[in-house]
């Protein structure tokens, strides 16, 4: 069925204009995403932005440059890893700035500091995601996650009783 949707979401984009096709090859790239299929999740979603720049498709590439990094690289490469963890940050924050408002873009952006360590850095993310939306039990328990790694226990504890009660 996603062979089918991918083939005529496809001939959709060469009969369109230029803001659907940049639409409908960002929907394209998450459906490649789905698959696992980064490097053709990458290139759709590189075109879409070149056809319009667009907060959710900078978003969905920063989710790509993520599960990449997270899947493939972390195994074996851990400074491919790294690299692309820093470039998912990259375009978290284009999307960001972009759209202020997007608590997924922030919770997100959170979970790939939080890979990388930078704890601190996440907590921040998260607090804006759940300013946003505090009934986001995701970014409750990311922070949670990422305090109970500092060693912040009392705090931990508190975000994972939010994220239960969400």
């Amino acid at each position: 069925v996603k062979d089918i949707a991918l083939m005529i979401t496809t001939d959709i984009i060469k009969l369109d204009h230029i803001d659907s096709s940049a639409y409908h090859l960002g929907n394209l790239g998450v459906a490649y995403l789905g698959k696992r299929n980064y490097r053709d999740a990458k290139s759709l979603l590189r075109e879409a932005i070149r056809l319009k720049s667009d907060a959710r498709i900078y978003s969905a590439l920063a989710d790509v440059l993520f599960e990449e990094g997270d899947h493939v690289y972390k195994p074996v490469d851990e400074d491919a890893m790294r690299l692309a963890f820093e470039e998912a940050i990259h375009f978290y924050d284009k999307s960001i700035k972009m759209k202020p408002d997007s608590l997924f873009a922030w919770n997100n952006k959170g979970w790939v500091l939080t890979a990388l360590g930078h704890h601190e850095q996440a907590i921040t993310c998260y607090d804006k995601a759940i300013a946003l939306d505090n009934t986001l039990a995701k970014a409750w328990n990311n922070k949670a996650f990422s305090l109970s790694r500092i060693g912040r226990r009392r705090e931990d504890i508190s975000c994972f009783r939010e994220a239960i009660n969400c």
